[in-house]
């Protein structure tokens, strides 16, 4: 992405920040020492605002480490004010890794969430800090706990572009396969063996199947119906 300063890169991924970023840290900076904060406290703020941004880029290589799992190249990684975005060159054609690609990143979340909140027990014990929505007061670390947590919750609405939309592409997909599957002989035979004890003998059980070849498939010419003992297709 033009007017972007590279950060460096990971397992071949080029991280980038755009320029608007340095506007988001100015603003921070400007209300911070306009509120009578000291220059500490601003600069606590700003560090804090860093630090989110630290695991957003976590968040992001979780989605591009994992696709580069499944063969999928991922082109950079750009930081903007409004998030991370990974630039995935393809999605994967199987669902099931496309929904691990989307679920990465929240996982990620979750696991410095976790990390966050065993190393403030150990700290505090059972009183934690409360967290503090002046993002210059408070703990630190609970403050980050907290929004690592508002980041999964946030990411797993079902809407794109967020995760829990792109889990929702395929769920949907998988589902749609299932209900088109057509139905495996052995799956028919499961079928037949629930039905065969209920009234119609062939008859009632023909609408189950597309041709009259489907029966001879399981049951043979010879075999009795399980109701009226006929031989088929007599009974059909």
């Amino acid at each position: 992405m033009k007017w972007s300063l590279n950060l460096g890169s990971v397992s071949g991924i080029r991280i980038y920040v755009h320029w608007t970023f340095m506007l988001l840290v100015g603003w921070i900076l400007f209300v911070q020492l306009g509120a009578g904060r000291n220059p500490l406290e601003a600069a606590r703020s700003v560090l804090f605002i860093i630090a989110i941004f630290g695991c957003i880029t976590l968040h992001e290589l979780g989605h591009a480490l994992t696709a580069k799992r499944y063969g999928i190249r991922t082109r950079d990684i750009t930081l903007l004010p409004i998030g991370g975005l990974a630039r995935l060159e393809r999605l994967p054609e199987n669902p099931t890794h496309e929904l691990w690609v989307a679920l990465a990143g929240p996982a990620v979340n979750v696991a410095i969430a976790a990390g966050l909140y065993v190393m403030l027990r150990l700290a505090y014990g059972a009183a934690l800090p409360e967290f503090a929505f002046d993002i210059a007061e408070g703990s630190f670390l609970t403050n980050l706990m907290y929004v690592n947590l508002g980041i999964v919750v946030f990411n797993l609405l079902p809407a794109f572009p967020m995760d829990g939309g792109g889990c929702c592409g395929p769920c949907w997909r998988t589902a749609s396969m299932r209900c088109r599957r057509p139905a495996s002989p052995r799956r028919w035979a499961r079928r037949w063996r629930s039905s065969s004890d209920s009234p119609g003998c062939w008859a009632g059980t023909r609408s189950c199947s597309s041709s009259r070849s489907s029966f001879t498939s399981v049951r043979t010419r010879n075999s009795a119906c399980t109701r009226c003992a006929a031989r088929w297709p007599a009974c059909a």
